[in-house]
């Protein structure tokens, strides 16, 4: 069964969006933001400044960069397909959308996730690493850099 991602950013009280990268996990690592002035409750219709339907089902965070808003998705009862889009972060609209068949399938349940790992960022492009063994590299036009399987060089 497909199930859609839905990604939200909030808006500011002034009704801009943050400015600043946030190119991992808790943003750089540490959890906090220099922002100010963001909202502290939203609802369905409040402070929400777009949505976006995604591919396949993700449980990892949203990483940013350079105004673009990065994503990591699988697909499939097997996790047969594995995604990585990148949206505007000002519209959500989709800027590009990256399609890889992962290496190791492996169905999905409650001690084996259905999600990828959240993706990292920097000045080069966006990293992505996936449960199948998949080690990505994509540049911010969405075209791959490098690929590795780590399952195929090193087994299970």
């Amino acid at each position: 069964m497909r199930r859609p991602l839905i990604l939200f950013l909030l808006a500011t009280a002034a009704g801009s969006l943050a400015a600043a990268d946030w190119p991992g996990f808790r943003g750089t690592g540490d959890g906090t933001s220099d922002e100010k002035g963001l909202p502290t409750t939203w609802t369905a219709t409040e402070n929400v400044a777009w949505a976006a339907d995604l591919p396949g089902y993700g449980q990892s965070s949203p990483v940013a960069w350079g105004g673009t808003v990065y994503v990591s998705a699988v697909e499939g009862a097997q996790r047969e397909t594995g995604f990585v889009a990148a949206l505007d972060a000002r519209t959500g609209k989709e800027k590009w959308r990256h399609t890889f068949t992962p290496t190791q399938k492996a169905a999905w349940s409650y001690t084996v996730s259905r999600a990828a790992p959240t993706p990292c960022a920097d000045a080069a492009g966006v990293y992505c690493f996936f449960e199948g063994g998949n080690l990505l590299a994509l540049g911010h036009d969405g075209k791959v850099r490098w690929e590795r399987s780590l399952v195929a060089e090193f087994g299970e």
